[in-house]
């Protein structure tokens, strides 16, 4: 099973890590710009025609446990001279996690943050240096730490696959 999938046309500049559970998915026509962190545990999906901005950091997992006891145990671990962890050596198993999915035709701007179990509908914007920590509506406009809907766009009569495919026929690029 691939664990990184990326589609046809696509620019990959960042840093992708994948456990051995996870799965990354990219569609066509994406960007992923330089420093961009993506760091999955289960499932991460990008859509096509979308562009992810440097600095941003995906991630559908809290990286480290939450309960005190685990978290004491997790930093014993990780500490110089502690026993460590097999595989990628970090521990997120020990941590909650739910998948995240960026919709077609997503612009994310630079130095975001995507927590884990959002969904970003198609056609969405997320303004530079927002966290999102719920779900984005389609074609709509979040900004803010935590990201809140600051504006609505208007909805195109086509879907998103549909618009490029006209713009490729028409070759209007």
């Amino acid at each position: 099973k691939l664990k990184v999938k990326i589609g046809n046309k696509c620019r990959v500049l960042g840093y992708l890590v994948c456990k051995s559970a996870g799965e990354i998915k990219a569609g066509d026509y994406t960007v992923i710009q330089d420093v961009v962190s993506i760091r999955c545990l289960d499932s991460i999906t990008i859509g096509s025609f979308t562009g992810i901005a440097e600095g941003t950091l995906i991630t559908d997992n809290n990286t480290h446990p939450v309960n005190i006891e685990e978290w004491i145990k997790h930093r014993i671990r990780v500490a110089p001279g502690g026993p460590g962890y097999p595989g990628l050596g970090n521990g997120w198993e020990l941590s909650e996690s739910a998948p995240v999915i960026i919709g077609d035709g997503v612009w994310i701007g630079g130095n975001c943050t995507i927590l884990k179990g959002v969904t970003i509908g198609d056609g969405a914007i997320v303004a530079r240096a927002s966290v999102v920590t719920r779900d984005v509506e389609p074609f709509t406009i979040v900004a803010g730490n935590p990201a809140k809907k600051v504006k609505e766009l208007s909805r195109p009569s086509e879907s998103i696959s549909q618009i490029a495919e006209r713009i490729m026929r028409e070759k209007s690029v």
